[in-house]
């Protein structure tokens, strides 16, 4: 009989009966990789749905605040806009405060 990592290999011509516990532990390897993997997959589902609630709540808020943003620009812009700018020589139209 030749060993091959953990498993047994048995020729087909060996009359033997079989080790009926021979790949025992192998099983309970894969077993125990699989139920990792899902519950990692889980996690990581939980974690992806955690943040597209997020991103939706944070989204809904922006949306709701922007037209008051906006028009809290609009108005800044009006009053600032109202001020007459004279270009010299000596002051560019950019260097003057408002």
């Amino acid at each position: 009989m030749e060993k091959v990592g953990v498993l047994q290999y048995r020729s087909p011509c060996t009359l033997a009966a079989p080790v009926p516990d021979s790949n025992f532990s192998l099983q309970q390897s894969w077993s125990n990789l699989a139920l990792q993997i899902c519950k990692l997959a889980a996690s990581l589902t939980r974690q992806k749905c955690k943040l597209e609630t997020s991103y939706c709540k944070r989204g809904s808020h922006h949306k709701s605040n922007l037209p008051q943003a906006c028009c809290v620009k609009l108005i800044a812009n009006i009053k600032h806009s109202d001020k007459p700018r004279i270009r010299t020589p000596d002051k560019p139209l950019h260097s003057q405060t408002l």
